[in-house]
């Protein structure tokens, strides 16, 4: 995919696609400790007779967002999101390209709302000081929303970088095949 792009530009894509792998390990080592969190709530709840109290928010609340919103722009650079390319596969790859940039820019709308919603619901939480009470403890609602944002601001990125830098979009890591002006 010999494209020819502004080195600035190569050099940021393989510095985010650091930043969405570091974000990827974050959301794997959260995935094993909230494996552990269950384990030992089921095992202090059953043979203790005293569970966690503070396992089911911790976990409902903020291990599963981030387990959930914090691979997504990792996923969708690696091409391992959902993807119907019944059509896509039978075009040469350069339309093939081209069609899937058209589609990010149609993204990118729908993305920057989605961005802008979540943000500030989190940021109108995090000035109101909401909170969950649960049992003794108090659980920030804003937690939630930051982590959205984050994830779907990274999607946005991704989705910048795959329409600047289309040789970044193959399907392995690290396989950019750029060549600079």
């Amino acid at each position: 995919c010999g494209t020819t792009v502004p080195r600035y530009f190569s050099m940021r894509a393989g510095w985010f696609s650091r930043i969405e792998q570091v974000y990827t390990v974050i959301t794997s080592v959260v995935t094993v400790f909230t494996m552990v969190v269950i384990s030992a709530d089921v095992f202090c709840r059953y043979f203790l007779n005293s569970p966690l109290d503070w396992s089911y928010e911790l976990i409902g609340q903020y291990c599963l967002a981030l387990m959930m919103y914090g691979p997504m722009s990792d996923l969708f650079h690696q091409r391992k999101h959902l993807n119907v390319d019944l059509f896509v596969r039978h075009l040469r790859p350069a339309i093939a390209l081209r069609l899937e940039a058209a589609l990010e820019l149609l993204l990118l709308p729908v993305l920057g709302l989605l961005l802008w919603l979540v943000a500030s619901t989190g940021l109108q939480a995090f000035l109101d000081h909401e909170v969950i009470a649960s049992g003794p403890y108090l659980w920030p609602t804003w937690i939630v929303p930051a982590i959205a944002s984050l994830s779907i601001g990274l999607l946005i990125i991704r989705c910048v970088l795959n329409i600047l830098v289309p040789g970044c979009r193959e399907e392995k890591r690290g396989t950019c095949h750029i060549s600079h002006e």
